[in-house]
């Protein structure tokens, strides 16, 4: 019975599989690998753009580089209590550029969903606000309050192409997306003919499977790979991580130039 039943899930593209109690030891996170060997190619001087920042410092990819490199970049943080803890944070860094917005495919205004900080709310609540209703209601039964702690406001919506111009960017060699739930929306918006970041980190989790499937579709026809982990996928250019069936090939890597880095 058992066999029929997995010969039936096989050609639906399924399996069955013992559930196991998950392997010890240290992970290395490919996103880290990958900002190093950047760092290195573009000699400590990373461009980058990070949509989602949150404090600054949870689970973010970029404040060590910032803090011991001089990237120069904008984090879009769209929560008010938020983006005025960054700018008190970078104060000294005029390099780092904050803006209170949303990243949309269109500029104007949106509604920014988030829960405001109260008793039975999480620290790590912040980092679901969502323009998408629907991605933050999904974590209602892990807070308490959560009906009472809702928020919604208005928040200015730029596209990628205004925050470039603003901030005096003509491209990025890093684009961070934690957008919950919106992450697809802002890589269609994407003009790869005027910005090709190396490397690309957005979160999946929140997406449907015809997004994730949109978004490999999209980033492949522009040549990147991917690795993904814990509900985020990594996109990188060859010339940054290479991938090839014939390891020998590493020796013909492209040099740092290729890049296009800032000196």
């Amino acid at each position: 019975m058992k066999k029929t039943v997995q010969r039936v899930l096989n050609h639906a593209g399924y399996r069955i599989e013992k559930i196991r109690k998950p392997l010890g030891g240290e992970q290395i996170f490919l996103l880290d690998f990958a900002l190093f060997v950047l760092n290195q190619r573009c000699n400590g001087v990373v461009r980058f753009l990070q949509i989602g920042a949150n404090d600054g410092i949870q689970e973010d990819p970029c404040y060590a580089w910032i803090n011991r490199f001089p990237w120069q970049g904008v984090l879009v943080e769209p929560q008010p209590k938020l983006a005025a803890q960054l700018r008190a944070m970078y104060i000294d860094q005029p390099r780092i550029a904050i803006e209170e917005a949303v990243v949309a495919d269109q500029p104007g205004e949106l509604v920014l969903h988030y829960l405001k900080a109260g008793e039975g709310v999480p620290e790590w609540a912040t980092g679901i606000a969502s323009l998408d209703y629907a991605s933050i209601a999904a974590h209602r039964e892990k807070i308490l309050g959560f009906d009472a702690a809702i928020a919604r406001i208005k928040v200015p919506a730029l596209t990628i192409e205004q925050l470039l111009m603003k901030n005096g960017l003509e491209t990025v060699d890093f684009l961070q997306i934690d957008a919950e739930g919106y992450d697809a929306k802002i890589l269609a918006s994407i003009d790869f003919r005027r910005i090709r970041p190396p490397v690309i980190s957005y979160e999946d989790c929140n997406l449907t499977h015809e997004e994730r499937a949109a978004c490999r579709s999209l980033l492949s026809s522009e040549g990147y790979k991917f690795a993904t982990w814990h509900g985020d996928t990594l996109a990188c250019l060859p010339e940054v991580l290479p991938v090839s069936s014939n390891r020998r090939a590493y020796s013909d890597i492209a040099p740092s130039s290729a890049l296009n880095c800032v000196n």
